[in-house]
């Protein structure tokens, strides 16, 4: 049994896309996944699962919450293995003037392409820093993410994917769930 966790994109906020964690946990339960947890309201599950492949698990959770709550979210899948290297791969934390409280990890589909990442790469956002690795980009956010231009939505657009983006304090919180 595989552990996975599930981010969902735009679910509980201001009013639009209401999904009740209880209603998710019990149709995915329905999915065969086992052990079902959630952490707060912005769609963060973490679940057993026999499947391998996370694209499949993905496009199963994508296709439950169109059944049954009558929209689309996006949906990113991690497993619990790469879920700890995101957390051990964070470039910025080691830093001693770091405000761990501005740090966030955006969640992309997939590792992105090396020409969608110059796009990012040649334009000065400062303050704001980011960095690349793998299928995160680690965002440092000094005067905070509602305030930066590395949004979600920026992402998307310019890496042509899907992407959510979580604080630090919920990536770890999420671990630590997931390894519990």
């Amino acid at each position: 049994m595989n552990t996975c966790i599930a981010i969902l994109r735009g679910i509980n906020v201001s009013g639009q896309k209401l999904i009740k964690m209880q209603d998710l946990k019990l149709h995915l339960k329905k999915l065969g996944f086992s052990n079902i947890r959630t952490y707060i309201q912005s769609g963060n599950v973490i679940f057993g699962s026999n499947e391998l492949n996370t694209k499949k698990i993905g496009a199963e959770v994508v296709k439950c919450i169109k059944a049954n709550f009558g929209f689309e979210v996006p949906v990113i899948i991690r497993k619990a293995e790469e879920w700890i290297e995101v957390v051990n791969n964070n470039p910025f934390i080691k830093q001693p003037e770091i405000e761990v409280d501005k740090l966030h990890v955006v969640f992309l589909e997939k590792e992105p392409e090396k020409v969608y990442i110059s796009k990012v790469e040649e334009k000065d956002f400062t303050p704001d820093e980011f960095l690349f690795i793998k299928k995160e980009i680690y965002l440092y956010c000094p005067n905070g993410y509602a305030k930066t231009k590395l949004s979600n939505n920026f992402f998307e657009k310019v890496l042509n994917q899907k992407a959510t983006t979580r604080n630090w304090k919920t990536v770890n919180k999420i671990l630590e769930i997931a390894i519990n």
